[in-house]
């Protein structure tokens, strides 16, 4: 669990200062180093919270959230098979697709309620 929390906080870190400061881009490349952030300055965290136990997930998506509102990280895209770090205080998206009915959700409002009842949701596919 502390070891994937650190992870997830580096790479943020990390995709902070790229994005404060996109020279460090082109070092990156110049040096012939990957950079983590890519010109369009996505950062995606494949398999979030997956391998580690739910109170734990639920820890990391606050964590989550606290980093980006602090860091004005934008354009985070997280990809897992779980979903219950989703919600109010926990990981608050201004979308969620769910491949098992493939289904777009768009929230409209700040803040998100129960996103599979919530009638703010619209369902795009």
């Amino acid at each position: 669990g502390e070891q994937s929390r650190a992870t997830v906080a580096r790479l943020l870190d990390h995709a902070a200062q790229l994005a404060e400061a996109p020279d460090q881009v082109e070092a990156a490349k110049m040096e012939g180093k990957t950079p983590v952030v890519a010109h369009s300055q996505v950062t995606i965290l494949e398999e979030f919270t997956s391998l580690v136990d739910r109170c734990t997930a639920k820890r990391m998506a606050v964590g989550l959230m606290n980093i980006t509102r602090r860091r004005h990280l934008r354009n985070i895209v997280l990809l897992s098979c779980q979903d219950d770090f989703v919600g109010i205080g926990r990981v608050e998206p201004d979308w969620l697709f769910e491949c098992h009915n493939s289904r777009l959700l768009r929230f409209q409002q700040k803040h998100l309620e129960d996103w599979e009842t919530k009638a703010s949701a619209t369902e795009v596919w």
